[in-house]
């Protein structure tokens, strides 16, 4: 029996794990999944306080297991293997650069560490990506079902709801902004991802899936 730490980037991403993420896992078997913003107001912050976060949560017990959640998109560059993501093709081999790299740090810091107990995750590229699996259901959740073709175009441009991202202006946010100014993440965001489910969710992004399936064998 476990207890998860999931280091959130946002309020948003709190809510997504109290909402949805968590009653899936405690049907998993853990018996605490608790959200907790990282540093004192969330965001993605430099590397050096987030690193220092997971090391303190993993010395507390053995039986505490931490996950991160966090955009790929607002990553720094101080964070382990960001850097290293210039040369590499696809989605894929850019998060696995970067989670293998943030568990090879974390391994070195401690003595006698178990890494199965350290479970890296970046969202490729935002939360909102997620959004994305379930145009229609996005639409809805936003008020504006007339919007769900134009949301799933998007998708069909993209490739699949992890890859849509090509710059600053093409985040999933800001796309989503363009289709509809009023958008709010912390507003509309939980509640597409309960409308969306969360199997429909890990059906359309594998990156997600693999994190998610992590998150129940950790149990």
């Amino acid at each position: 029996m476990t207890r998860l730490i999931i280091l959130a980037e946002g309020p948003t991403e709190v809510s997504f794990v109290d909402r949805v993420l968590g009653p899936h896992l405690y049907g998993a078997g853990h018996i605490e999944v608790r959200p907790v913003l990282m540093g004192e107001r969330g965001g993605v912050s430099k590397w050096a306080p987030v690193r220092r976060e997971i090391l303190n949560y993993l010395k507390q017990s053995p039986d505490i297991y931490v996950t991160t959640m966090v955009d790929y998109s607002g990553m720094p560059q101080s964070w382990p293997g960001r850097r290293e993501v210039a040369g590499t093709r696809t989605v894929a081999e850019k998060a696995n650069q970067v989670k293998q790299a943030m568990l090879t740090c974390i391994v070195r810091a401690l003595e006698n560490f178990h890494p199965v107990r350290f479970i890296p995750n970046v969202i490729m590229h935002e939360f909102e990506g997620l959004l994305f699996s379930n145009p229609d259901a996005l639409a809805g959740a936003i008020g504006r079902p007339d919007l769900a073709q134009r949301l799933q175009s998007i998708v069909d441009e993209c490739g699949s709801p992890e890859e849509i991202n090509s710059s600053y202006d093409t985040f999933p946010s800001r796309r989503l902004k363009g289709v509809d100014p009023r958008y709010q993440k912390v507003l509309h965001g939980t509640e597409a991802a309960r409308q969306i489910g969360l199997a429909t969710m890990r059906s359309q992004c594998p990156l997600f899936d693999q994190w998610v399936s992590k998150l129940e064998r950790a149990a």
